[in-house]
């Protein structure tokens, strides 16, 4: 698991899978002040409109970090020693 941060306060964890983190959509994506969507039908997240790849994990949406700065237009750092994922807007 890795820590989540956005604009320096704690929002969350997610699991870490292959060297990227997945986060929890709506928490990200709500502390950046985006527009959070599910799609029912397909199973998949967008901020703002965009779609973002990810996964359900014991049925909440979690998404690529990277993915939702993108969508969102943050910045993204990955703090290597306290396994931490910095998000900034």
């Amino acid at each position: 698991m890795a820590s989540i941060e956005v604009n320096g306060k704690k929002i969350g964890e997610g699991p870490l899978v292959d060297g990227t983190v997945l986060a929890p959509v709506r928490a990200v994506g709500e502390a950046l002040g985006c527009r959070v969507g599910w799609n029912q039908q397909t199973k998949t997240a967008s901020i703002n409109g965009v779609t973002v790849p990810g996964e359900l994990i014991g049925g909440s949406a979690y998404v690529y970090v990277r993915a939702v700065a993108k969508a969102a237009g943050a910045i993204v750092k990955w703090d290597t020693k306290e396994r931490k994922v910095l998000i900034s807007d």
